[in-house]
């Protein structure tokens, strides 16, 4: 067997009409777009991206400090994350003072539960 048969090729996307531009030649590769939480980093998504081997976007949720700490320490031990993966993260909104804050204006308005109406 070949040296270039064992190690897997990215999947490239072939332009039948030649349209692209030269800056990007006439292959493009294709990116597997994923999102997950920090406690996936080191099974499912380890699993696809050693399965992948290409350009990865991955959302990652992070709900506090010790899931972005995991996901730096994630990429520094994970070769594959270094060389394929872009991060981006997604915090999540603390949306309860927001809600507790609507439910005294719809409260106080005279309307609904609360009211004494």
């Amino acid at each position: 067997a070949s040296a270039s048969a064992s190690a897997p090729r990215p999947l490239l996307w072939r332009d039948p009409d030649g349209v692209c531009t030269a800056e990007h030649g006439k292959e493009q590769r294709i990116a597997l777009v994923t999102h997950a939480s920090a406690d996936r980093l080191s099974s499912v998504v380890s699993q696809q991206l050693a399965r992948w081997r290409g350009p990865f976007s991955l959302a990652l949720f992070v709900r506090s400090e010790q899931d972005e700490a995991a996901a730096g320490r994630w990429v520094l031990k994970e070769p594959l994350a270094r060389r394929f993966v872009d991060v981006h993260l997604v915090r999540s909104l603390d949306l309860e003072p927001a809600v507790q804050a609507l439910g005294r204006v719809v409260g106080g308005s005279g309307a609904g539960e609360g009211s004494g109406a």
